[in-house]
């Protein structure tokens, strides 16, 4: 009797643990599933959902990058420094005035100058030897071509054919003279008022009606330098009484309304700059000894070739506009370039991409809520902090092995999408052994 009882209790505590397990396994939450007819999309049930914790977040364009900040400094336009010779050696007789407003005074460094303005007289021995053998010239001409007119006058009956025949050729003689002489002078750089005077001096001095003229005697063998530009004398070289020649930089003028601006820039970031368009390679000027300052614009076109071997740093030049003569020469600057967002980039949360080595996966969902989702293999641009940057630009080749964009909008799994990769290699696995089964059944 008692080992009836007791097969009896254990029959019921038997069927107390069946019914018991059978409602643990009714609590487990539905797994996550491939969707149907798909090895690359998971549906994920709303109590897996929740356990994974899936968080979605949006793709976004890739954002411009920090703007570049160089260090450099502001040097002189070689284009714009012109050196000032004297093209006859000789004595300084006279340094040219000051043309600013109330100054009664010689030209000093700093002074602003006008294109042709006088800023120095040299008195030259060669140049009043060319004006006196042009007056020469000039008489030996006058002469011959009145004694021509004398003997054609006359006729060939008195005078001999030859003795005009000479006469004409004197003459001719004389005008090469003349226009050699006038040629030198010309490309002296004499003005046509300068070669007038000596003809006019020639004229005088034939018709000897005038008396002397002391002014054209004293500015004879003057020759005058002028200012090849308008600038400012940066350097002056010369006094009153100097004997200069013609390799002597007599002054330094520059325009300085333009200054050229050399900036250093670490070769990393040269590639970004150089892909720039033409219309885009503009910077900002900022003084570093007016912080507060607002920036002027410039612009850049010149990348060096030449890396520093120590810095590893190149060279960008440009140019910045100081019309209103606020910069100064070798000034310390920053120039900031804006660089554009990379075209064909997007960007996602770090924790969205899951990198084994060989690929960069990302879970995109079909919308907000990360119920159904989708496996992409993408190609990595950049790391940033907290971001990585994707590109959309995909080569053929890529296309073939797979890779896959990523637009703007999209929504990406940041959370659960490590358990979901690993749930996906899985359901893989499972499909394909059960396909393999159901090959090999007969």
């Amino acid at each position: 009797m008692a080992i009836v009882v007791a097969a009896l209790v254990w029959m019921r505590e038997r069927d107390s643990a069946h019914v018991a397990a059978a409602a643990d396994v009714n609590s487990v939450p539905p797994r996550v599933r491939l969707a149907a007819g798909a090895t690359d999309t998971l549906e994920i049930p709303p109590q897996a959902h929740t356990e994974l914790g899936i968080r979605v977040a949006k793709v976004e364009p890739a954002p411009a990058p920090d703007p570049l900040v160089l260090s450099g400094s502001l040097l002189l336009d070689s284009a714009r420094l012109v050196h000032v010779h004297t093209r006859f050696g000789g004595e300084v007789v006279e340094i040219g005035a000051c043309n600013d407003a109330g100054a009664e005074r010689p030209l000093r460094l700093n002074d602003h100058v006008r294109q042709g303005q006088l800023i120095a007289v040299i008195w030259s021995k060669e140049v009043g030897e060319a004006k006196s053998d042009l007056v020469d010239a000039l008489s030996q001409l006058a002469l011959g071509q009145a004694q021509l007119a004398r003997l054609k006058k006359l006729g060939g009956g008195i005078v001999p054919e030859k003795a005009i025949q000479e006469a004409e050729r004197n003459c001719e003689k004389a005008v090469i003279q003349v226009d050699r002489i006038e040629r030198t002078l010309r490309s002296w750089r004499l003005t046509d008022a300068e070669i007038d005077s000596v003809k006019q001096e020639a004229q005088r001095i034939r018709d000897n009606a005038i008396p002397d003229n002391e002014e054209i005697d004293r500015t004879w063998a003057e020759v005058d330098v002028r200012a090849p530009i308008d600038g400012v004398i940066l350097e002056k070289n010369i006094a009153v009484g100097d004997i200069v020649n013609t390799s002597l930089d007599l002054f330094q003028v520059a325009d300085l309304s333009k200054l050229t601006v050399m900036a250093n820039i670490y070769e990393e970031d040269i590639p970004a700059v150089a892909a720039l368009p033409a219309d885009q390679k503009v910077w900002q000027i900022a003084l570093k000894s007016e912080p507060g300052s607002a920036p002027i614009q410039g612009r850049f076109d010149v990348i060096g070739n030449v890396i520093d071997p120590k810095q590893h740093t190149g060279i960008v030049m440009g140019w910045v506009d100081n019309s209103n003569g606020r910069l100064k020469v070798a000034q310390f600057i920053t120039a900031t370039i804006q660089l554009p967002a990379p075209a064909g980039e997007v960007a996602i949360p770090v924790d969205a991409a899951i990198d084994d080595g060989a690929h960069c996966r990302v879970f995109v969902a079909d919308d907000s809520t990360g119920h159904r989702v989708t496996e992409r293999k993408v190609m990595v641009a950049r790391h940033a902090t907290n971001v990585v940057y994707l590109r959309n630009t995909l080569t053929p080749e890529e296309e073939a092995d797979g890779m896959c964009r990523l637009e703007p909008g999209e929504m990406v799994i940041t959370e659960g999408n490590v358990e979901l990769a690993s749930a996906l290699e899985e359901l893989r696995s499972s499909a394909q052994a059960e396909s393999r089964a159901v090959a090999r059944a007969p």
